[in-house]
């Protein structure tokens, strides 16, 4: 016969999951994932522009430079993804960059000056946001 302590654990693990996806868990994990990558999305955006003497890009621009730069490798970022850590990165830190939506395209300014330090701490503060989400 089938152990009955088997499937108590299966339909456990089941109504747990159920749950996690009623609560928004898959959302709130992929959000976190993106938070995580945006330290080093700093770190690209200052070194692309600084490397072309600007402070700002329309995101058309940007992104595909952002993709093909990424040193992730093995899970390369999709222009969506970008797209979306850009939009974060300038929630979170309003310092650092912002983003200027037009009727035909969109510009990220980014201020060359605001310390690296001070964006992560802020996007920090976002992440335990999300992580607390979670719990």
């Amino acid at each position: 016969g089938i152990d009955l302590n088997l499937v108590a654990k299966v339909r456990l693990r089941d109504s747990k999951k159920r749950a996690d996806k009623a609560l928004g868990g898959p959302q709130i994990r992929e959000n976190l994932r993106d938070i995580e990558m945006l330290p080093y999305l700093v770190d690209l955006i200052r070194t692309i522009l600084r490397a072309r003497n600007r402070r700002a890009m329309a995101t058309k621009e940007l992104i595909p430079l952002l993709v093909k730069s990424h040193k992730n490798r093995e899970c390369p970022p999709t222009t969506e993804m970008v797209a979306r850590q850009i939009r974060m990165l300038a929630k979170a830190s309003p310092g650092f960059c912002v983003l200027k939506t037009y009727p035909n395209r969109e510009i990220l300014r980014v201020n060359l000056k605001y310390a690296v330090v001070r964006a992560r701490l802020e996007i920090g503060k976002v992440k335990q946001k999300e992580k607390k989400k979670l719990s």
